[in-house]
């Protein structure tokens, strides 16, 4: 009987030893400990392929996107104001209610795609499949500033960083 009884003691010990473990960790997900700094740039984040063109796009509702494209001839400035941003890569998402109603479409000449909100950047093949998925966020705020210059629409977006 005393035997059980320690064995069991074990075993609810190593339950509540796991239970606790597992707090930690969601509390350190949650707390950002493991969210970090990433040296790649935005619009090379997925692929070294030539970006050929950028849209923002918005959706209301159930309607269809409204995209508007950028001109040709403000690309590569477009480009480097976002790659300048020092990019952190997250772990679990933080306010992200509004994935795939608006943001930033860009186009590489490879055919593959990539969008991007200011919380999560969705690479697509291109057969328009989505290839990956990361929470990716500016430190210290600041991407629909950046954006907003060459997109004046933008602003309709709100501060959502």
């Amino acid at each position: 009987m005393a035997k059980r009884v320690h064995i069991a003691l074990k075993v609810l010990l190593a339950v509540l030893l796991t239970v606790a473990a597992a707090w930690v960790i969601l509390i350190a997900l949650l707390a950002g400990v493991f969210d970090h700094h990433v040296s790649r740039e935005l619009t090379s984040y997925y692929t070294d392929a030539e970006l050929s063109g950028v849209e923002y796009f918005v959706a209301r509702g159930d309607e269809k996107p409204v995209a508007s494209a950028l001109p040709p001839e403000q690309l590569s400035s477009l480009a480097d104001t976002l790659d300048e941003l020092p990019l952190i890569r997250r772990y679990v998402h933080r306010d992200y209610n509004w994935g795939g109603r608006f943001g930033l479409r860009f186009f590489y000449a490879d055919g593959t795609s990539m969008t991007y909100d200011g919380t999560a950047a969705n690479f697509y093949r291109d057969d328009g499949t989505e290839a990956r998925h990361r929470f990716l966020s500016v430190d210290g705020g600041g991407y629909w500033a950046a954006v907003q210059p060459y997109f004046p629409d933008s602003d309709m977006c709100g501060n959502i960083e």
